[in-house]
């Protein structure tokens, strides 16, 4: 897995009219309304995750003028606060999203497979059906897992 992050600005309006994607600072911006705030989410993975470690806040500061430049308007007054959920900093995930790189190979399947039947790993990057990177694909590794109980 490599680095990335997901992050969350939390506004109390809406700020973008439309999803925008394969943007400078983030390759997608979404918002969507949780509880009280509409909250935009991006995820910074791959060449974007890179360029954010080098320089975190700049980057941060980069991204809200760039929910700027897309909302037409500054929106940093309106900006209620920020969250970064940086998984290559969790001790037991440090990292980001699975996929398959050319030459993977069975790669998933050794993954995959129960050790001694005491040691299982479920996920999205453990399914073999072709449902990584989606919650469908956690949940039916889950459901794969409880055949062994």
């Amino acid at each position: 897995m490599g680095a990335g992050l997901k992050a969350f600005f939390f506004f109390e309006e809406p700020i973008l009219k439309n999803k925008a994607f394969a943007q400078h600072y983030a390759p997608y911006y979404i918002e969507k309304k949780i509880s009280k705030y509409h909250v935009i989410i991006a995820i910074i993975m791959g060449n974007y995750a890179e360029k954010y470690y080098k320089k975190p806040i700049n980057y941060q500061s980069k991204m809200i003028d760039e929910l700027s430049k897309l909302a037409k308007r500054d929106v940093r007054p309106l900006l209620k606060g920020v969250k970064f959920q940086d998984w290559t900093k969790e001790p037991f995930i440090e990292g980001t999203y699975s996929y398959p790189k050319p030459g993977e190979g069975n790669a998933r399947e050794i993954a995959s497979s129960p050790l001694h039947n005491r040691v299982f790993f479920i996920g999205e990057a453990m399914n073999t059906n072709h449902a990584y990177g989606f919650i469908h694909g956690a949940l039916e590794t889950a459901e794969k897992v409880s055949e062994f109980f």
